[in-house]
């Protein structure tokens, strides 16, 4: 089973994007913050983190690099809906969905495929 994390700060997208993945047969573990998500790296393991861009405190495009910092080959998907990121250069082989998507299928074989090391 895919141990799939979610930070966003939008209670509704981790419970509607956590509750889709959980179908798929994917457990998921979801954060309001970027601090939450780290305090909790500590004592547990991912496969794949989906990270919105704009949240409290920690940003995800800042979260991210820490995220590889503790786990160095950790996969992480950037799903946000703000419209400025022009991108950070140390996250340019991080994919990044626009929310919403219309088919969340994509990002389920995203993580799948990341989750598999491809």
């Amino acid at each position: 089973m895919v141990r799939v994390m979610v930070v966003d700060d939008d209670p509704g997208v981790c419970s509607s994007l956590g509750a889709f993945l959980e179908d798929w047969e994917m457990e998921v573990i979801t954060f309001g913050s970027g601090e939450e998500a780290l305090e909790w790296l500590k004592s547990g393991e991912i496969q794949v983190a989906v990270v919105d861009l704009r949240l409290p405190g920690i940003s995800g495009d800042q979260l991210i690099p820490i995220l590889r910092e503790i786990s160095p080959n950790l996969p992480c998907i950037i799903y946000t809906g703000s419209t400025d990121f022009t991108g950070v250069p140390e996250l340019r082989d991080v994919p990044i969905y626009k929310k919403p998507i219309s088919d969340l299928s994509i990002l389920v074989e995203r993580i799948m495929a990341l989750a598999k090391g491809r």
